[in-house]
């Protein structure tokens, strides 16, 4: 045997293996929000979603990451489809198994509230469950005659708040026909030209910053609607998919109930469900 050929091999195979170790494997995180895809990229803050999915991201080292932006309906079928693919703050459902992995829950979520201009409106206690919640959008229109609820067309707000809507009549509400439903609706509800609508509590909280904060913006929970939900990182079906998973389970464990991850939810929460918010996640996630 060719001594020098042999010493060779083995250089190279020394000088390989590094790459073969260092190969991550590639996942793509699917992403449905322009916006929310930029933040996710530098770890600048923008919502719930984005915050706590940048704390786990960043900490995850086995795996080539690519950010991808897609539609929410696009996202079922990559998960179904591919053995690659994740989504973030999905909520797990017994279908949704059949073809995701899920993680353990990673984030709290406010579910959309009615928002006012406390000014503008009336709410007598009449209005309110014992634990402050609206007894139903329909008491509160009852209450205040001349109001509309100002919504977007075609949208969902969720089954239970989406069920209300049907049992108003149609000359009490006004439809948006919007792309920026987020920027419009808020800004309508503090220029008058809007009465009450419903909005995610995030999305709603960011937009009135950038109009001064108004303190008579109000919100208000449905009574027997759930308030909060919990977030998870669904992946593809597959050996690969349960690796991520594996992975993002043990990194969130280094942070769960920390400091730093109830912080990343507060600025989306209203401070009138703070004290609520506050229990649901210790209980969830204890604290450190």
């Amino acid at each position: 045997m060719d001594l020098s050929n042999t010493i060779k091999t083995t250089i190279l195979m020394v000088l390989l293996m590094p790459l073969a170790v260092n190969a991550n494997e590639r996942i793509f995180w699917l992403v449905d929000d322009e916006k929310e895809l930029m933040h996710l990229r530098d770890g600048k803050p923008r919502s719930i979603s984005v915050d706590v999915v940048y704390l786990v991201t960043s900490r995850l080292t086995s795996f080539d990451i690519q950010m991808k932006l897609t539609s929410v309906s696009r996202m079922k079928y990559e998960l179904e489809n591919t053995q690659n693919t994740c989504v973030a703050n999905r909520i797990k459902t017994k279908a949704r198994e059949n073809y995701s992995v899920f993680s353990s829950p990673i984030s709290l979520h406010p579910t959309p509230r009615v928002y006012y201009m406390s000014d503008k409106l009336t709410i007598g206690e009449g209005l309110l469950d014992e634990e402050g919640h609206l007894l139903s959008l329909m008491h509160l229109l009852d209450a205040n005659p001349t109001a509309k609820l100002t919504i977007v067309k075609d949208a969902s707000y969720g089954h239970f708040i989406d069920d209300q809507i049907k049992l108003i009549p149609e000359q009490k509400i006004q439809y948006l026909n919007v792309d920026n439903r987020y920027q419009t609706s808020p800004k309508l509800l503090v220029e008058g030209f809007a009465d009450i609508t419903v909005e995610n509590p995030g999305e709603f909280r960011r937009q009135m910053a950038t109009l001064g904060n108004p303190q008579n913006a109000k919100g208000l929970g449905l009574s027997g609607a759930i308030q909060f939900v919990l977030g998870h990182v669904a992946c593809s079906k597959s050996e690969l998919g349960a690796k991520v998973v594996a992975e993002v389970n043990e990194v969130f464990d280094t942070i769960a109930g920390s400091q730093e991850h109830y912080s990343a939810h507060l600025p989306y929460i209203d401070a009138q469900q703070m004290e609520e918010f506050t229990s649901k996640y210790k209980a969830k996630f204890g604290s450190k």
